[in-house]
């Protein structure tokens, strides 16, 4: 009997002495765990900043208030933080630092950038910057010509005000995959000057064949959307916009958010350039 009490008293004196010794303790390698799996957490990215930008010294576009006000909703959600300005003195590569896109609304006309603003926007966009052209963004800065380059294309005329047909010509690109094949917008389209040949990645075109008596006007190639790679950065435009409805259209809306991310660089898409454009 003492000795089956003694041999009790031995293991219990040796499983203390186990347990104060170092390393035995189970708190040490889940401390360590815990350690490793924060530090590789990685923080989830904020929302797209923009920046719409509608001021004109041309013609002024009713459409420019609507589009205003729809941009401006976006940033009632989490993933768009949109602020909007008409003031040119604002776009500087200073201010353009806390941009990720920078959408011209409908701003026609030369703008008065100094030659630092023209580098600094220059700059910002073909170091990764995003910009968004609508409508009357090709109706402007003739005397810039690298303004030009940046939207893809320069404004001739607008034969056609009415509806007319689209074709999307890659279906398969997010910024486009939503819109039927072929479908009829009421619009104002326009036609481009052959120069310059800047290499796009056209998503939609006019049907030439449905813009009734000018449509000799158009040529063989009518793009109505495309997008391109600027150096680093990302360049969107789209001729629809001239019209109210446009920005009340879903699908045509459904196209403009994409965009944002697209030259936000939330989304991916194949923009490399392709045949495309008079």
């Amino acid at each position: 009997m003492r000795r089956g009490l003694l041999l009790l008293l031995a293991l219990a004196l040796a499983l203390a002495l186990a347990l104060a010794l170092p390393g035995c303790a189970e708190s040490a390698p889940r401390q360590a765990a815990t350690t490793t799996t924060t530090s590789t957490t990685a923080a989830p990215p904020g929302p797209v900043r923009v920046l719409v930008y509608s001021a004109t010294f041309g013609y002024r576009h009713p459409s420019i208030a609507t589009g205003v006000q729809r941009f401006a909703a976006l940033g009632d959600g989490p993933e768009f933080d949109v602020r909007h300005t008409e003031d040119p003195a604002a776009i500087t590569a200073a201010a353009l630092a806390d941009v990720d896109v920078l959408v011209w609304l409908n701003g026609t006309g030369e703008h008065p950038f100094t030659d630092e603003q023209r580098a600094g926007l220059s700059s910002w966009l073909r170091g990764g910057g995003g910009l968004v052209g609508i409508h009357a963004a090709a109706d402007a800065n003739y005397q810039w010509p690298d303004y030009a380059g940046m939207i893809g294309r320069v404004f001739r005329a607008h034969p056609h005000t009415g509806e007319a047909v689209n074709v999307v010509t890659d279906p398969a690109n997010p910024l486009v995959a939503h819109l039927p094949v072929r479908f009829a917008l009421n619009e104002e389209y326009y036609a481009f000057r052959p120069e310059p040949q800047v290499p796009v990645h056209v998503l939609t075109a006019l049907d030439e064949t449905t813009a009734g008596a000018q449509a000799a006007d158009y040529g063989p190639a009518s793009p109505t959307t495309w997008c391109h790679e600027v150096g680093q950065g990302r360049a969107f435009y789209t001729a629809w916009g001239h019209m109210d409805a446009t920005f009340a259209d879903d699908a045509v809306w459904q196209m403009l958010v994409q965009a944002l991310r697209w030259t936000g660089g939330r989304l991916q898409a194949d923009c490399s350039a392709r045949p495309a454009g008079p």
